[in-house]
C-alpha cells in the first residue's frame, strides 16, 4: 500500500513539474493528459466489466450479501460466513436459468 502511495506521489510531482503554469491556468492540456484520461477510463471499464459482467443482479446480490454479512458480524459473535455461501448458492442457479431462458 505504501509503495502504491509513493508511486502516486511521484507521478503527481512529475506531472506538476513538467506542466507550465500558463498551460494549467488556461486549461490547455498536453498529450499526456489525454493519455492518462484514456488509461483511467480503460481501467474503470475493466473493473466494471469484471465485477458487473453480464448479470448486474448477481453483482448486486453478492454486494448485498457481503453487506449483510458485515452487519451481522458486528452485531453477533456467531459465525456468519455462511450468508455469502447461501447467497451464491441461490444466485448462481438463478443466473444460469436466466441466461439459458433467453437463448431458447
Amino acid at each position: 500500500m505504501a509503495l502504491y502511495a509513493l508511486a502516486l506521489v511521484a507521478l503527481f510531482r512529475r506531472r506538476s513539474a513538467t506542466a507550465s503554469p500558463l498551460n494549467r491556468r488556461r486549461g490547455n492540456h498536453g498529450k499526456g493528459d489525454t493519455l492518462m484520461i484514456g488509461k483511467l477510463r480503460a481501467f474503470g471499464a475493466f473493473w466494471y466489466d469484471f465485477i458487473v459482467g453480464d448479470d448486474w443482479l448477481v453483482a448486486l446480490g453478492v454486494l448485498l450479501a457481503l453487506a449483510i454479512t458485515y452487519a451481522a458480524s458486528r452485531i453477533t459473535d456467531a459465525p456468519v460466513w455462511w450468508i455469502v455461501v447461501a447467497a451464491v448458492a441461490i444466485l448462481l442457479p438463478h443466473s444460469v436459468f436466466r441466461a439459458t431462458r433467453h437463448r431458447r
